[in-house]
């Protein structure tokens, strides 16, 4: 349960920035030459994630700076997810993912999986061949465990989100092609008004949107989400409702972190 909002959110944390239009001049956090916005300063979003209203857990997720592999420079995003409460009694789940995105492409070039539940551990790499459109992955002592044939230029659910916060649209996009773990997704937002959202942290003006998977071309209905973004510039997820056979599971930003990590 806590997975399926999780990829809601991560789908949509970022994913949404582009159905808003673009970025605001006047947000100095925005503004700039200098790379991705979200790559010039520190930034760390913290979700709670709840069913019928009982808090299951939370989702992170953490900007962490350049590091360089050979002659790449990558952007370093960490993702932390882990149950609470009740559901962890049920569930224990305490999942980390390392994505390394290229500099210049914005693509997947490489992500680290440490996965630590109740019921299963699962450890490894997965480098992305982007010319040929191959996941390759590997475990931790680089023995090969498998080959996921998709797409050249595939994104996933997170390295998607990432790079079209860079892009300043003004049309409901068509859809790009995402790994979503054992198929290749296609994804489309429609946008649905403005809205006024109160949470926990504040009333917020917000853009209220639908995003719309695809499987080889047909909807999948069983992906019912809504998601609210603050209209600010920044197009950051606030709420994010998504209905499943037995309820609704929700992801609320519960804080937001910006500037340098060392202060």
């Amino acid at each position: 349960m806590l997975r399926k909002i999780t990829l809601v959110v991560i789908t949509v944390v970022f994913l949404s920035s582009f159905a808003a239009g673009g970025l605001l001049d006047n947000d100095p956090f925005l503004a700039g030459e200098n790379g991705p916005v979200w790559a010039r300063n520190f930034e760390v979003l913290t979700y709670e994630v709840s069913f019928f209203g009982i808090r299951a857990g939370y989702a992170e997720f953490t900007y962490r700076g350049e590091e360089e592999e050979g002659d790449r420079t990558l952007y370093h995003i960490h993702v932390k997810i882990w149950t609470t409460g009740l559901v962890k009694f049920f569930k224990e789940i305490v999942d980390e993912f390392d994505y390394f995105v290229d500099s210049k492409s914005l693509l997947p070039y490489k992500v680290i999986v440490n996965q630590n539940e109740s019921d299963r551990k699962v450890n490894k790499i997965v480098y992305y061949d982007q010319e040929k459109g191959i996941l390759e992955h590997f475990d931790l002592e680089g023995k090969k465990i498998k080959d996921f044939v998709a797409v050249p230029g595939i994104f996933d659910s997170i390295t998607v989100a990432y790079y079209l916060r860079t892009k300043q649209l003004s049309e409901e996009p068509a859809g790009i092609n995402v790994y979503g773990g054992r198929k290749v997704y296609s994804i489309d937002v429609k946008m649905q008004g403005n809205r006024k959202v109160r949470t926990d942290i504040g009333v917020f003006d917000t853009l209220e949107i639908k995003p719309i998977v695809k499987y080889q071309g047909t909807v999948m209905e069983d992906r019912d989400v809504t998601a609210w973004l603050i209209n600010d510039g920044s197009n950051i997820p606030l709420l994010v409702h998504a209905k499943i056979k037995v309820g609704t599971l929700t992801g609320e930003l519960k804080s937001i972190g910006r500037g340098r990590e060392d202060g």
